[in-house]
C-alpha cells in the first residue's frame, strides 16, 4: 500500500482544545476561543480573537510529508504575491518568523502546524442556487490557475490518491463496490482511461493545479450568493495536466433535469473568458469527468469498508457521482464533446 493510501487511512491528529490553545499562544502569540472544524485527514480549529480577527489552526497528519505541507504553504504565498486581491487564506508567521512549526502529540507522533487567516462567507453548497454562479466559478478557477502557472516546488509531484492522472492505480479498490453492475461500469471506465486517456494526458501542458474546486471549498457572500468571497482547502494540490483542474471542477456540476450539462457549459464559458483550453485538452474532458466520479465511488467505498461506523457520511457523495456517470454515458462521448468544444470557443 503506497503512502497515498496510508495517509487517508491514518488517524488524524488528536490535540485537545487546551493543547491547541497552548501551542497557539506559545508558538504564534495568538489567544482566542477555539472551535473544531471538520477535516478528512488533518485536525483544524477555528480561532476567534477578541479583536474580531479569525484564523484557522491546521495540524497536519503525521503521515503527510513535511515537504508537501511546505508545498501548500508556499503555494498560498505565491498566489498572494501574484494576485494580491485574490481571496485565498494568508499565512500567519510564528513568533520566530517561520511559516510553520513542528509539534509532538501525546502518542509521540510529529505534526506540522500552521496558522492561516479565516475567509468570510458561506460554503457554496449551503447557498441559494444561482444560475450565473457556474460561469463565475470557471473564471475564478482560470484566474487561480494563472496565478499558479509559474509556481515551482520540489514536492509538487508528490503522490496523491485524488490525482486524476493516476486514476488507473485505483483498480484494486473496485472490489469494495458491492453493486456488481456499478463495479463493472467503473472497471470499464478505468480501462478506457488507461488505454486511451492517459496516453493523451502525457502529451498535454501541466502545472501545479488546485485540483478540488467543489461547492464545499468555495465561499460566497450570504447576501449575494453569486459573489465568490474565497477558496479554501489547498490540500489536494499537485502538479498535473492543466485540463484535470477543469475536469475535476466540472465533475461536480452535472445536474438533474432536461439540461443536465448546462452548469458545465456555463463553467467552461467562464473559464474560457480568461484562459483558452487547447482542442486536445477539451476532447478529454468527457472521460475525465466520468473517471473523476469513478474515483469518488472507488475511494469512498474503500474507506466505508475501513470505517463502517462512519459509512453514511463517507458515502454521502456516492449517489451524485453515480448519477453523473450514468448521465454522461447516456448522452455519449461525441455529443458531449461537441458541446464542450463549442463552450470553450465562447
Amino acid at each position: 500500500m503506497n503512502n497515498a493510501f496510508v495517509l487517508l487511512n491514518t488517524p488524524p491528529p488528536e490535540f485537545s482544545e487546551a493543547e491547541a490553545a497552548s501551542i497557539l499562544r506559545e508558538q504564534f502569540g495568538i489567544e482566542g476561543s477555539l472551535k473544531v472544524l471538520v477535516s478528512e485527514r488533518d485536525q483544524n480549529y477555528l480561532v476567534k480573537l477578541e479583536s474580531g480577527d479569525s484564523f484557522v489552526f491546521k495540524i497536519a497528519n503525521s503521515k503527510e510529508d513535511v515537504g508537501v505541507t511546505d508545498f501548500q504553504i508556499e503555494a498560498l504565498l505565491h498566489v498572494a504575491e501574484k494576485d494580491r486581491v485574490f481571496p485565498v487564506p494568508r499565512v500567519r508567521l510564528s513568533l520566530n518568523g517561520k511559516t510553520s512549526t513542528t509539534i509532538v502529540g501525546r502518542d509521540g507522533r510529529e505534526h506540522v502546524a500552521r496558522v492561516l487567516t479565516w475567509l468570510e462567507g458561506i460554503p457554496l453548497r449551503f447557498a441559494e442556487p444561482r444560475q450565473d454562479i457556474a460561469e463565475e466559478l470557471g473564471a475564478f478557477l482560470a484566474r487561480l490557475g494563472t496565478a499558479l502557472e509559474d509556481f515551482e516546488h520540489p514536492s509538487s509531484d508528490h503522490v496523491l490518491l485524488w490525482d486524476l492522472q493516476h486514476a488507473g492505480n485505483l483498480i484494486e479498490l473496485l472490489e469494495n463496490i458491492e453493486d456488481e453492475s456499478l463495479r463493472e461500469k467503473c472497471r470499464q471506465q478505468l480501462n478506457i482511461f488507461e488505454q486511451t486517456v492517459e496516453p493523451g494526458l502525457n502529451q498535454l501542458r501541466s502545472q501545479v493545479i488546485y485540483n478540488d474546486l467543489n461547492s464545499s471549498n468555495v465561499l460566497v457572500d450570504p447576501n449575494d450568493t453569486a459573489t465568490i468571497t474565497g477558496i479554501i482547502d489547498f490540500g489536494d494540490m499537485v502538479r498535473s495536466p492543466l485540463v484535470i483542474d477543469v475536469a475535476v471542477a466540472a465533475a461536480y456540476l452535472c445536474e438533474d433535469g432536461e439540461k443536465p450539462l448546462a452548469g458545465i457549459v456555463s463553467f467552461l464559458n467562464g473559464y474560457s473568458r480568461l484562459r483558452l483550453l487547447q482542442q486536445e485538452e477539451v476532447k478529454l474532458i468527457y472521460d475525465l469527468i466520468i473517471t473523476r466520479n469513478v474515483m469518488t465511488i472507488a475511494i469512498t467505498h474503500w474507506r466505508a469498508k475501513q470505517h463502517p461506523e462512519n459509512r453514511d457520511y463517507i458515502l454521502r457523495n456516492e449517489p451524485r457521482a453515480r448519477s453523473t456517470i450514468n448521465t454522461m454515458i447516456g448522452l455519449g462521448r461525441d455529443q458531449v464533446t461537441d458541446m464542450f468544444v463549442k463552450a470553450c470557443r465562447a
